[in-house]
């Protein structure tokens, strides 16, 4: 577990995710502004909300042929991986093909 009050230098997107990938611990973290935040566990009906969102999203966007996710994933702010922000949304829609890096 990671302790409150830690305190972190800024980071980019590409120092975050070596971060993540070489952290021991399964917490859940987002970068805000160059500084990982742990992501709190959400409440029975922030899930429920977040779900009922989802499905609705992935019914309409399907026939687009575009992709729903939730939870989970990392989003960038921006397509720099020297950026500063990456967040985990509750959902999330992708048109389009996937960028890899």
């Amino acid at each position: 577990m990671t302790e409150t009050g830690q305190h972190f230098r800024q980071m980019t997107i590409n120092e975050f995710d070596a971060w993540v990938a070489g952290s021991p611990c399964d917490d859940a973290f987002e970068l805000v502004d160059g500084v990982p935040l742990l992501v709190g566990d959400s409440d029975e009906t922030h899930e429920q909300i977040a779900s009922n969102i989802g499905a609705c999203l992935k019914l309409a966007m399907d026939k687009r042929g575009c992709h729903t996710y939730q939870e989970g994933i990392m989003v960038q702010a921006s397509d720099n991986p020297g950026g500063h922000n990456k967040f985990r949304p509750d959902v999330v829609v992708r048109c389009g093909s996937l960028k890899r890096q």
